[in-house]
């Protein structure tokens, strides 16, 4: 599996969070004020669906 680098701005008590629970939650897409974000979530979990063999319920 190659691992990919995120990069996520939060404050410091997030990040240590993200780093004990070892998970990171999203929120709504409609809530990001960055128009490509959505778009690089989705390709990013299509791409690894079918790189597990699982089907996307939807690839629109």
């Amino acid at each position: 599996m190659k691992l990919e680098t995120l990069y996520h701005y939060c404050s410091t008590g997030t990040f240590a969070a993200i780093l004990q629970t070892q998970s990171i939650w999203l929120s709504s897409l409609t809530l990001s004020n960055d128009s490509m974000e959505g778009q690089l979530v989705k390709e990013t979990i299509i791409r690894l669906a079918k790189e597990d063999n699982l089907l996307p319920l939807t690839e629109n």
